[in-house]
């Protein structure tokens, strides 16, 4: 595990009611470090899951994160992904899987950083599941290329809050999904660059943050005072 980790993304890892904090998070590079952007893990580093490609999307290689929100100077490393669906087909069915536990949590949040090729879709659906199987669609990332075009583009902090679907919480069996999608208005793949043609292209990943509301810990004073209650309770039904 990185240690540099909570400096990366400003979030406490200590519980306090209300407040989201990291569950698990993906950054993709090596550990130990070897100033390579061509190499890289998809072990998190933070916290615990997994992560692979679906839908016929594949993870040929890693490639460099320069763009991306980690911070890291000399081995930032994304996530590389391609093999997309041709045109007209294979509407948001490919793209990354991510699994990851929420027990002992509420409330939760994704967040991630992409990076559009001149030719991929400019269209991304996240997708949630409660049981690990059956996938439902959450929030659409799309963008309409500028006539200069927008490809081989970081789309950085791409967050959605899931809180109000509670069959996430405490649930060791939530995925996420991460899929490409029609643009809305044509009803097909479009380029993410305005003067490309859409071919399937490649997908960069960075920085995949799994976050949520901890259980509430009772303070130790607390906990103190329930124990005594409970002792209280317990000599006065003696009595009875």
């Amino acid at each position: 595990m990185k240690t540099t980790t909570t400096l990366r993304t400003g979030v406490l890892l200590f519980a306090s009611a209300g407040r989201a904090d990291m569950i698990t998070q993906w950054v993709f590079d090596s550990d130990p470090t070897d100033a390579n952007t061509g190499t890289g893990v998809t072990t998190p580093a933070f916290g615990a899951g997994t992560i692979i490609t679906v839908g016929g999307a594949t993870n040929p290689s890693f490639n460099a994160g320069a763009g991306s929100s980690d911070p890291e100077a000399t081995d930032n490393s994304g996530y590389q992904t391609t093999t997309y669906p041709a045109a007209g087909v294979g509407n948001k069915t490919a793209g990354i899987e991510f699994a990851v536990s929420t027990l002992g949590f509420s409330g939760i949040q994704i967040s991630f950083d992409s990076r559009h090729s001149n030719t991929s879709a400019n269209t991304l659906r996240l997708q949630y599941s409660v049981d690990g199987s059956t996938f439902l669609d959450s929030a659409q990332f799309t963008f309409t290329p500028a006539p200069t075009g927008t490809g081989d583009t970081w789309f950085n902090a791409r967050s959605t809050d899931l809180s109000a679907i509670t069959g996430l919480d405490n649930n060791a069996n939530a995925k996420f999904r991460v899929v490409t999608e029609f643009d809305p208005g044509l009803g097909d793949y479009l380029a993410a660059r305005s003067t490309s043609v859409y071919g399937g292209g490649t997908l960069r990943y960075d920085m995949i943050t799994v976050s949520g509301v901890p259980a509430a810990v009772p303070e130790p004073a607390t906990a103190g005072l329930i124990g005594l209650g409970l002792a209280l309770l317990r000599l006065s039904r003696r009595r009875r």
